[in-house]
């Protein structure tokens, strides 16, 4: 089945249930193949799976996940916020 949709003015794009039978709160995963879009339904990633792995953790080994994850983030580039800008009566002007 087939049908014609628009982009919304703030980007979103509606498909009709007539289009689907997917039901509310189902995860779904869109790729984008050239002019092409492609609708997958995936499983619900479960939080209490990373919960439970991180109370297993001894609290060395949550340190050094913790840096591993730190030192993953991106390099700041350009010049970090004034100590001047950063006062409270500064933060309103």
């Amino acid at each position: 089945m087939s049908a014609i949709v628009q982009v919304e003015e703030n980007g979103e794009l509606r498909l009709p249930a007539k289009v689907h039978n997917w039901k509310p709160r189902t995860h779904l995963q869109v790729l984008v193949e050239g002019e092409k879009l492609v609708v997958e339904r995936i499983k619900p990633p479960r939080e209490d799976e990373s919960a439970a792995l991180w109370k297993s953790r001894s609290p060395k080994e949550r340190v050094a996940a913790l840096r591993e994850w730190v030192e993953a983030l991106p390099v700041r580039q350009g010049q970090p916020i004034p100590d001047e800008a950063l006062r409270r009566e500064n933060m309103y002007d």
